[in-house]
């Protein structure tokens, strides 16, 4: 497993769970990483690497990925499968699988050295509970009141006080709101939000927690942000209200927005609190409107992703 020269937050999490973690030396070149990796892959007599390395410094420099993937191979690794971005420069794995796509794109015409490129949601990976979550019967409720917001984890943007206040606004006792925000959050940030929501009963602050799918099963309505939470929603048929906080019309949000599973309010810094509560009492007085979102998210994503990705395994290796 290749390591970006920065601190991995899930090691713990691997670990418990069992997984021997392997870690490289810090400040290797990518080629060194790639010999190590080969090596250590021909000791463990393994047939398969699967790399998932798309992330900001990546898509700063589209090539990089490329050229890692190339010096895999030329080390002579048995069979390179690739997570990819659709805004990589091109695809140089065995097999890359491409979740989200690029608006019209057409990204298997970016296949490099033979590599067979697989695109669509319908290779997004959830975490088990969210596919379990996916096979519900999802009910959307006429009198609607029950509302999820998760922005993002720690919020750097601080978008959720002002979604906060926008409920608040809500008389007493006509809404009822779980808001969830991660620990790591900025102390002053949760101190806020915990001040908001003080007085207001129906107003209920949570740490991020393990039943996140059961949540979204709750609300009759979610507001998230642009990252990987509002996939959450759509599968759940959850609808949503996404406020973006940095990333506001890149070719991935677009294809998100395509899908019809949530209404875009726009970037966080623009809209107002006022506009946000007239947007959630629409909304929620809307079942017509609610009932379409929750179908699209359905259609759009079936949990089936890692299905799918473990087929090409079987197909490219095994048979």
């Amino acid at each position: 497993m290749h390591y970006d020269n920065e601190k991995d937050i899930n090691t713990k999490i691997l670990v418990q769970k069992g997984w021997t973690i392997i870690m490289h030396p810090e400040n290797i070149d990518d080629h060194t990483d790639a010999v190590l990796t080969v090596k250590l892959i021909r000791d463990l007599g393994a047939k398969l690497l699967v790399t998932d390395l798309v992330h900001s410094e990546m898509l700063r420099q589209p090539s990089r990925l490329v050229n890692y993937h190339r010096a895999l191979k030329a080390e002579g690794i048995p069979f390179l499968l690739s997570i990819e971005d659709c805004r990589m420069a091109g695809f140089a794995s065995d097999t890359a699988i491409v979740p989200i796509p690029c608006s019209q794109l057409d990204l298997t015409q970016l296949a490099l050295d033979e590599c067979h490129v697989v695109v669509g949601f319908k290779y997004f990976i959830f975490h088990p509970k969210f596919v379990v979550a996916s096979k519900v019967h999802r009910k959307i409720r006429k009198k609607a009141n029950r509302i999820l917001v998760s922005i993002a984890g720690t919020d750097t943007y601080r978008i959720t006080p002002k979604v906060v206040r926008a409920l608040a606004s809500f008389p007493n006792e006509t809404i009822e709101a779980k808001i969830l925000l991660s620990t790591g959050s900025a102390a002053d940030l949760l101190q806020e939000v915990t001040n908001l929501c003080k007085h207001r009963g129906e107003l209920d602050f949570l740490h991020f927690r393990n039943d996140m799918a059961e949540l979204f099963l709750w609300a009759d309505l979610s507001i998230t942000g642009e990252g990987f939470v509002k996939y959450e929603a759509a599968i759940t048929g959850t609808p949503n209200l996404m406020i973006s906080q940095f990333d506001h019309d890149s070719l991935p949000i677009q294809s998100f927005l395509k899908i019809g599973s949530a209404k875009y309010l726009g970037p966080g810094e623009n809209i107002s609190e006022h506009d946000i509560a007239a947007a959630i009492d629409t909304l929620l007085n809307d079942f017509e409107a609610r009932s379409a979102l929750s179908k699209a998210g359905k259609k759009a994503l079936d949990g089936r992703g890692i299905e799918r990705i473990f087929n090409e395994i079987l197909k490219n290796i095994f048979q």
